[in-house]
């Protein structure tokens, strides 16, 4: 049953994200709710397509990004894309989160690891595809994720309530392999 939050975080205006490539359905983990806040947490038919390690040519250079991308089953809306791709300014990590419309961009997007409050990052920036957050990563930043089970991006709707979206882990560290 999809939660009174994410349902209007759909109608204040999702817009349907483009995925990378054709999502392969798989059954969310219960208890994905954020404890202690009233109304939030996240629908109970989330999918997510695993990760994937998306390649093309850049100035006669490959450049690879491992993503992820959750979806509204229902309505086959993506809700969170994660890719961690390398800036090609400094060749470092930068995780990359696409987001829809209609957050309370205030809030900014927060992130935890196994539960674990890592830090909030900023909106950046929205668009018609959505809105976007980015976050340079460092090595040590890196083998935390790939030693983690779970990253929860918690945003807040236009109400203000908070909504947990989260992504596995699992599958991450060979693509890290790829996209050095």
């Amino acid at each position: 049953m999809v939660s009174s939050a994410f349902r209007s975080l759909v109608l204040a205006g999702f817009v349907c994200l483009s995925a990378a490539s054709p999502s392969l359905s798989q059954t969310p983990e219960e208890g994905t709710g954020v404890p202690g806040a009233e109304g939030a947490g996240l629908p109970q038919n989330i999918t997510n397509d695993g990760w994937k390690l998306n390649c093309r040519e850049a100035n006669e250079t490959e450049r690879c990004a491992a993503m992820i991308s959750l979806r509204e089953a229902q309505r086959n809306q993506q809700v969170l894309r994660v890719q961690i791709q390398t800036d090609p300014r400094n060749d470092r990590n930068l995780m990359v989160l696409q987001m829809p419309l209609g957050l309370f961009l205030p809030a900014g997007a927060e992130l935890l690891l196994d539960e674990r409050r890592l830090q909030t990052l900023p909106i950046q920036t929205c668009n018609q595809q959505g809105c976007f957050a980015t976050k340079p990563l460092s090595e040590d930043e890196q083998n935390l994720y790939v030693i983690g089970e779970t990253l929860s991006v918690v945003v807040q709707d236009l109400r203000r309530r908070r909504v947990q979206l989260q992504v596995p882990l699992a599958g991450l560290s060979d693509m890290l392999k790829d996209i050095k």
